[in-house]
């Protein structure tokens, strides 16, 4: 009988190589089983965190957007101005006059819902037809 046919030749030393091999690869696949529990458990629980407080927060945007119309010209005079001053203080009076009041109008067009198409109806319902 050779050497290889022997079931239990701990002095072979490919059979010893690969044993080292697996145990080492054994214990690597373990480090990094526990690392993986370590980082993975906190990180479930601050994802089930943060779901549940973008929850509250989307329910209280939902709230605002339903709202909103009864905070029209606050919205409106506010973001007017804060354009007309970023741009005032970027560009000069003029451009920021310009684009306050740009988004004045955008902003009251979205807060009330305006149908730009009726808009335009209307615009050109005062305007004789050119010939």
């Amino acid at each position: 009988m050779s050497d290889d046919d022997k079931p239990n030749n701990n002095t072979n030393p490919l059979r010893t190589g690969i044993k080292a091999f697996v145990n080492s690869t054994n214990s690597v696949l373990a480090s990094l089983e526990r690392t993986s529990q370590t980082v993975g458990k906190p990180l479930v629980d601050n994802i089930h965190v943060i779901g549940q407080e973008s929850a509250k927060i989307g329910g209280q945007l939902v709230h605002a957007y339903e709202v909103r119309k009864q905070y029209g010209p606050e919205i409106i005079g506010t973001t007017a101005f804060c354009m007309t001053s970023l741009v005032g203080l970027r560009r000069g009076k003029l451009p920021g006059v310009v684009a306050g009041t740009m988004t004045a109008g955008l902003t009251y067009l979205g807060i009330y819902e305006v149908d730009l198409y009726q808009l335009k109806e209307k615009i050109l319902k005062g305007i004789p037809p050119t010939k």
